[in-house]
């Protein structure tokens, strides 16, 4: 999605190869093997390919069984999930829930993998799943935030965030994503705060560099903003959003774009596109979310009935399947309205804060 990618929890690894490994016989772990358990537990999103290929001979070895095997198939779910193959990625990671179902991160990936495809509703119940299975791991209410927050559901995503940074204070991603909801609220103050903590506990993500841009070149701050720009193309150098946005930037202050660069700013859209904007602004301007149901209230307010809690989850269900399906349409208008521009609508720009149906995670972590 154009997936900015969260970091998968460090046990998936860690777990995954002590059982792989334990689950081979001293006669079968030879090299081979053992080179295979380490490669299909690494975590390196470069090497997908490879790990695929490693977790793929593991799985036809037949010497796993039950939970390593349940894992086997996590960590090829996840290989899956960084190739961006997000059909294969749940397949995976649904087979490594039915075998291993107390393995949190083959329901906090599987989310990740939802909510790439825009399937919000499905997210929110695996990021649940895992806060039940952990409730002590700050990720899955990073995640889960994310999509409350692109849900419109403020508080619960505000709740999420500081229940993860409670649990990990130096947690970059919650700041990163607290920071996009605070910008979106249009809180420039907290927004720009908890995009400078993100940045100085070294996140992965370059969500925070264009926030933080973005809240400068609102404030004429242009050279702060045209050096995040350029820290975001140091990481990605193709990243179309900072590219966009610096090539404009220097144009409006009569710098000359890079080569390339005016490309970026010609293939924004005109007054023609006119069906387009139409499109978005029928998605942007549909009223939030009500507050998803809340397992326990706050203070001493009753805990909702098993039925009344089954309601609201029903309720909230069919309103997330309504939004997605209103997003779909507005997609289809636009692509049938300019062809090949819809791809700068889907990668997104900082003032949008991510594409159509959000292509999707603001800071995944």
């Amino acid at each position: 999605m154009l997936m900015r990618r969260l970091r998968p929890l460090w046990l998936l690894g860690v777990l995954s190869l002590a059982a792989m490994a334990a689950a081979l016989t001293p006669r079968n772990a030879v090299a081979t093997d053992l080179r295979d358990a380490r490669l299909c537990a690494t975590q390196t999103k470069d090497l997908a390919d490879a790990r695929i290929a490693a977790c793929s001979a593991m799985l036809r070895s037949g010497r796993l069984h039950g939970e390593p095997l349940g894992m086997a198939y996590g960590l090829r779910g996840l290989a899956y999930l960084d190739r961006g193959d997000l059909a294969h990625a749940i397949a995976d990671l649904d087979q490594a829930i039915a075998l291993a179902p107390d393995f949190v991160p083959a329901y906090q990936n599987r989310g990740n993998a939802w909510y790439a495809r825009g399937n919000y509703g499905e997210a929110l119940a695996d990021y649940d799943s895992a806060i039940r299975l952990d409730p002590n791991s700050p990720s899955p209410y990073v995640n889960r935030a994310a999509v409350r927050r692109d849900l419109g559901y403020v508080e619960g995503a505000l709740q999420d965030y500081a229940t993860a940074i409670g649990l990990d204070a130096n947690h970059a991603g919650a700041y990163s994503g607290r920071g996009q909801l605070f910008m979106r609220e249009h809180d420039d103050a907290r927004a720009l705060a908890d995009f400078n903590r993100a940045i100085e506990l070294g996140a992965d993500s370059t969500a925070p560099y264009l926030g933080r841009a973005t809240i400068e070149k609102s404030q004429g701050n242009d050279a702060a903003a045209l050096a995040d720009y350029d820290a975001v193309l140091a990481r990605e150098p193709k990243n179309e959003s900072a590219l966009q946005a610096r090539a404009a930037l220097k144009l409006a202050t009569g710098d000359s774009p890079a080569a390339g660069e005016h490309e970026k700013v010609n293939s924004a859209p005109t007054a023609r596109d006119a069906d387009k904007f139409v499109a978005i602004a029928k998605v942007a301007a549909k009223p939030a979310l009500p507050a998803p149901h809340k397992i326990v209230l706050r203070n001493a307010r009753p805990r909702l009935s098993v039925a009344r809690r089954d309601k609201q989850r029903e309720r909230e269900t069919r309103l997330l399947l309504q939004r997605e399906e209103a997003a779909r349409l507005a997609e289809r208008q636009i692509a049938a309205a300019s062809g090949e521009q819809v791809r700068y609508y889907r990668a997104g720009s900082p003032e949008l804060g991510g594409g159509l149906i959000g292509a999707l995670f603001g800071d995944r972590r």
